[in-house]
């Protein structure tokens, strides 16, 4: 996580909640959300869970990486990649214990009935 933190604060994106900006914490979660939007109209045009291809930035797509030309990568993977980076990041700056919050949630899901609730999913 430190180093998606050092790569955001390089590249100008805060991501901190302070008393002057308590607005971040909003913005960062519909960033997520946008994520997986993304992700979301991705499977929507057809593209599978795992296909990952480049494209051009004006409309043209490849499956593979051409350099100079097809250099940005998208695709479901790339939009999941997205929204953990910025949750992660996220965590990173507010000095939150991701890995201990989702240990600690584990133990408790660990103990719910089956399909707590008689949900589909």
């Amino acid at each position: 996580m430190n180093t998606i933190r050092e790569t955001n604060e390089a590249h100008g994106f805060e991501s901190e909640v302070t008393d002057e900006n308590p607005g971040m914490f909003s913005q960062t979660m519909l960033l997520v959300v946008s994520e997986i939007s993304e992700a979301l109209e991705e499977f929507r045009n057809h593209n599978g869970v795992r296909h990952i291809y480049w494209s051009d930035g004006q409309g043209g797509t490849s499956d593979h990486r051409i350099e100079g030309l097809y250099e940005k990568p998208e695709g479901i993977p790339i939009e999941i990649a997205d929204a953990v980076i910025r949750l992660f990041d996220f965590c990173a700056a507010n000095k939150i214990n991701l890995e201990g919050a989702m240990l600690t949630k584990m133990v408790y899901n660990n103990k719910r009935s089956f399909r707590h609730g008689n949900k589909k999913c």
